[in-house]
């Protein structure tokens, strides 16, 4: 075998501050390991390989452990040995195991630590375990001689094992290689020796393992002989050395701490060794791989106790030390468990008592631990000696026994203890009541009482104390409760010669008054003021009556009592107590107390308009009445302005001020009664009335003069105010100008022909108040009419609900027309208070007006909704009464009504609007309702939403009880009768389902609920 390559391991490059173990394997080579900088020792656990197997396994390679010195920056050349190849059991012999070794330089001056190899095996014979001392072992059957001094061993018919400084000596097998040269093992047809050293094997011998110094080779002549083990050599301070290590050798570098010393060599269980060393503050310790107690640590020195196995061990034990660090310094073979006869260390048991547990220990000194025996007398009836030494029962009988007890472990002598006495005395007796008295007696109770005594036997006798009497009684073993107060039960019970009388025993139990209770019948909440309400109550059997009376946590004297009669004065929170009286025997109630909420009485409240259709400056009122004539005051308003001051109400009704001066158009008029007994009544507010107000109608008054023409533009009661605007002035047909009215005149400076009687006309134009008008003098003049026609005809309220036409008729009056009958006007807009006027002329001056006004138009829908009601998921057995909800923002909401059709599951609810031009608005909506369904859960896509783990309660509604039918993965229809479901009220019924994480495989379930032969379904969705 040509030599190994070395390997290298790298270190840290800086000083190792904390425990560190580094451990090379057999690689078949050698390697390397510079120590770390800081570190000068190095804690070292080397071991050689074995040797190979044939007739028997090879034998064990050296374990040596110990402290070297190092130089920081120093190269260590480190071998961990290999085993020898193994032979053929009667057919060839084995390699010798390779040494181990660490060095600075293969010579005498650079070893540091080497551990031997184990011998091969012969093909019928066992080899030699490796030495060590420093000497290899001879080969067997003359063999080859042990080397020495670092050198190889020598050869039988097997090679030798190397040593440090020379090969070993071949024969028929080759010798190993010495580390100086390579440490190659020795060749061989069958065993090759190791790594480190060992030799080889040719024939039936085996061969000797490498070392320091190699092992012999076996001899072969006519019989067979194995190799010899290598010898061992350690540079430093050694803890430890033995031989017997099995497999490939091993070696572990561990710093900065590291052990010098363990002592003593040999102990007993319990007793001390102390460690030296360096880095153990806080380190753990086994001997024997058995955790051993530490008793004292510091840097330098560790003390433990030895522990005790249940078995001696046999031969040299390790110690090994755990570091703080995590780091295990082995001491190999550093202690060896000695044995001890037995001495007696404790014998003097205690006196017993019949019926008690006894337990005492007999202990003595010794290892193994001994047994311990009864050797003479006799235990007391109920004790026994275990083996451990403990004497423990329960004395049956009173008396004294004597005895003596032996303790062995197999080494002599045996240890006798002195003779010992027990005495057992009388046990004691105690009572024990074994029925718990009652917490809450009261008068009229019983109670059955019992007690147990102690080992004697004899009866327990019960009887009522003297002192209470009065109280209770007893008949046999029954106590009854005659009057409240304390009652004591004595119990006592007679000994005999095992057992003492037993002290008296007493069970007092406090007899309490009869607790009351009041039955109050339920109050109505909440009631209104002036309303009445009777007061009920049953109580207690004490006699006293149930009385009445308004508690203190009544707000605003809501209410008050005569006699039985509950009356409702104020809004506020009525509490009624209701009490009754105790007696000696029977306990005052407790109060029981009912809330009612007094709600205020409720008004109403009206208005009605004087006239109900007004003109521009026309006085109007408002008049509210308030039904059931409550005292108060109402306030007026108009489009939400409040006019004047709150009213006092007379006789139920108020008058308001007159409204004012309203521009034309629809105008709203409200009224909000405030009652003043305002802790008894509440307000309310009147729905607001539409007050139309119209232009007013003008008349002209013509003045002519020489130079001028003057109108005189009044208006037309019950219109007032001063009209503005212009004039128009015609003379005889013409226009003659305009002018512009000033406080209701308007002049035209024009200079009438004196010789003719010309005729004067004028026409006011109107303006946003008041309307047009026309006059003459001293003409015919011309008439016209207007006709108002539309599609749908004028409403009650005085609306249109379709476009209004307002078409004129013209008649000439002497004279033409000046200009043809004007056409028909068209109203198509929504508004209030609109107005047509047309003036006709005449060829002779003659002029004429219509006008028509009050005319209002809504051709707009209200709107409506149906509230109250939703769609979102089904009703449960009956779905609510809805409301109708509108609004119209220009003639007002004349009616809203709602019906209600059910059919099946469906309820469709018609909501139809009208306001006071007749226009109708109907919507509808159709919400589900079912006698099945699950509450909780939400509803969406026609089937209800649901959660694994959660318990739902599902509701029906049947004339019979139904049963619950077990889900089918949808849309398969639901199988398995289950569970009933539970009555909640008449034809009402319930049950609580889990939906198992099972269901998520298959989202969507059909569940049913069965009513005599039908059966209802519901899918549902299962989702997390």
């Amino acid at each position: 075998m040509t030599a190994a390559a070395v390997i290298a391991a790298t270190p840290s490059a800086a000083a190792i501050t904390t425990d560190t173990a580094q451990t090379f394997f057999a690689t078949g080579s050698v390697q390397t390991w510079t120590v770390p900088a800081g570190v000068t020792q190095l804690y070292v656990d080397i071991a050689g390989a074995q040797g190979g197997a044939a007739y028997g396994g090879g034998w064990g390679g050296a374990e040596l452990t110990g402290t070297i010195s190092v130089t920081p920056g120093d190269t260590l050349h480190i071998i961990a040995g290999s085993m020898g190849r193994d032979g053929v059991r009667f057919g060839a012999g084995a390699g010798g195991g390779g040494g181990s070794f660490v060095y600075t330089t293969a010579d005498q001056s650079g070893i540091l630590a080497a551990a031997g190899g184990g011998g091969g095996a012969g093909s019928n014979v066992f080899p030699f375990e490796a030495s060590t001392s420093t000497s290899g072992v001879a080969g067997g059957n003359g063999g080859g001689a042990g080397g020495t001094s670092g050198n190889g061993g020598g050869a039988g018919t097997a090679g030798g094992g190397g040593g440090l400084l020379s090969n070993g000596g071949s024969a028929q097998g080759g010798g190993g290689q010495s580390v100086a040269n390579g440490a190659s093992g020795g060749s061989g047809s069958y065993g090759v020796g190791g790594f480190g050293g060992g030799g080889g094997s040719t024939g039936f011998a085996g061969a000797g393992g490498g070392g320091y110094s190699g092992g012999g080779g076996g001899r072969y002549n006519g019989n067979n002989g194995g190799g010899g083990g290598g010898g061992s050599y350690f540079a430093g301070t050694l803890t430890g050395a033995v031989s017997g290590h099995g497999g490939h050798g091993i070696v572990t570098l561990s710093y900065p701490a590291h052990l010098t010393a363990s002592s003593p060599a040999a102990g007993l269980p319990g007793s001390s060794v102390t460690i030296d060393g360096t880095g153990l503050a806080g380190a753990t310790v086994t001997i024997g791989g058995y955790a051993a107690p530490v008793t004292s640590s510091s840097d330098t020195q560790v003390v433990v106790t030895v522990p005790a196995p249940p078995t001696p061990p046999n031969g040299r034990q390790n110690v090994a030390v755990t570091t703080a660090g995590g780091v295990t310094l082995p001491a190999v073979g550093a202690f060896t468990y000695l044995t001890g006869a037995p001495v007696f260390t404790a014998a003097a048991p205690t006196t017993g008592t019949v019926g008690e547990a006894y337990s005492s220990t007999f202990t003595a000194s010794g290892y193994p631990d001994p047994t311990f025996t009864v050797s003479s007398g006799t235990l007391p009836a109920g004790l026994t000696l275990t083996s451990a030494g403990v004497l423990s029962g329960t004395p049956t009988s009173a008396g004294t026994s004597t005895f003596t007890v032996t303790a062995s472990n197999g080494l002599s002598p045996d240890a006798v203890s002195s003779l010992q006495t027990i005495t057992v005395d009388q046990a004691p007796q105690a009572i024990t009541f074994t029925t718990v008295a009652p917490s809450a007696a009261v008068l009229g109770d019983t109670y059955p009482v019992a007690a147990t005594g102690g080992g004697s036997a004899n009866p327990v006798t019960l009887s009522i104390d003297a002192a209470s009497t009065s109280t209770c009684s007893i008949s046999g073993s029954t106590v009854t409760f005659d009057h409240a107060g304390t009652c004591v039960v004595d119990a006592d019970q007679d000994g005999n010669a095992d057992y003492l009388t037993a002290p008296q025993a007493q069970q007092t139990i406090a007899v309490g008054v009869v607790a009351q209770a009041i039955t109050f019948a339920p109050l109505t909440s909440p009631a209104t003021v002036g309303n009445t309400q009777s007061l009920t109550a049953v109580g207690g059997a004490s006699g006293s009556p149930v009385t009445f009376t308004v508690a203190p946590a009544t707000t605003g004297s809501a209410c008050s009592i005569v006699g039985t009669t509950l009356s409702f004065d104020q809004a506020g929170t009525c509490v009624v107590a209701a009490n009754q009286a105790g007696s000696a025997d029977y306990a005052a109630a407790p109060e029981v107390s009912q809330t009612v909420t007094v709600a205020l009485a409720p008004t109403s409240l009206s208005v009605a308009l004087s006239p109900a259709t007004s003109v521009f400056g026309q006085t109007a009122r408002a008049t509210a009445t308030v039904g059931g004539g409550q005292a108060g005051n109402v306030q007026f308003s108009v489009d939400g302005t409040v006019r004047g001051a709150p009213v006092t109400v007379s006789n139920g009704k108020a008058t308001s001020p007159a409204l004012g001066t309203l521009t034309p158009g629809a105008h709203q008029v409200g009224a909000v009664f405030a009652p003043l007994q305002a802790t008894k009544y509440a307000p309310s507010s009147a729905t607001p009335q539409t007050l139309v107000v119209n232009q007013a109608a003008t008349t002209p008054t013509i003045t002519v003069r020489a130079s001028s023409i003057t109108a005189r533009i009044a208006p037309v009661a019950p219109g007032s105010g001063t009209p503005s605007g212009t004039v128009r002035f015609t003379v005889d047909g013409t226009s003659v100008g305009t002018a512009t009215l000033a406080a209701g005149v308007a002049t035209l400076s024009y200079l009438l022909p004196t010789s003719k009687a010309d005729e004067v006309a004028v026409q006011y134009l109107g303006d946003a108040r008041f309307l047009a008008s026309s006059a003459t003098t001293t003409r015919h003049n011309p008439t016209i009419t207007a006709k108002v026609t539309s599609a749908y005809p004028k409403s009650k309220s005085g609306w249109y609900r379709s476009a209004v036409t307002v078409s004129f008729t013209c008649t000439p009056n002497g004279a033409d027309l000046v200009a043809a009958c004007p056409q028909p006007a068209t109203l198509g807009k929504n508004g209030a208070a609109q107005s047509v006027s047309r003036t006709i002329l005449a060829e002779d001056g003659g002029a004429a007006t219509v006008s028509v006004t009050g005319i209002n138009v809504d051709q707009t829908r209200p709107t409506v909704a149906v509230t109250g009601v939703s769609t979102s998921a089904p009703y449960f057995a009956t779905a609510p009464a809805g409301r109708c909800s509108a609004r119209d923002g220009l003639s007002g909401v004349a009616s809203c009504t709602i019906s209600r059709r059910v059919s099946g599951g469906s309820a469709v609810y018609t909501a139809t609007a009208t306001d006071k031009a007749g226009n109708v608005s109907t919507t509808r909506l159709t919400a589900k309702v079912s006698t099945f369904v699950i509450q909780g859960a939400t509803f969406s896509n026609g089937m209800y939403v649901v959660h694994p783990g959660r318990t739902y309660t599902m509701l029906a509604a049947a004339t019979s009880q139904p049963r619950y039918v077990d889900a089918m993965p949808y849309p398969k229809a639901p199988r398995g009768l289950d569970n009933k479901f539970y009555w909640t009220g008449t034809n009402r019924w319930a049950l609580g389902v889990t939906f198992s994480t099972v269901m998520l495989h298959q989202r969507t379930w059909n569940i049913g609920m069965r009513v005599g032969d039908r059966t209802q379904v519901l899918t549902v969705q299962v989702v997390r």
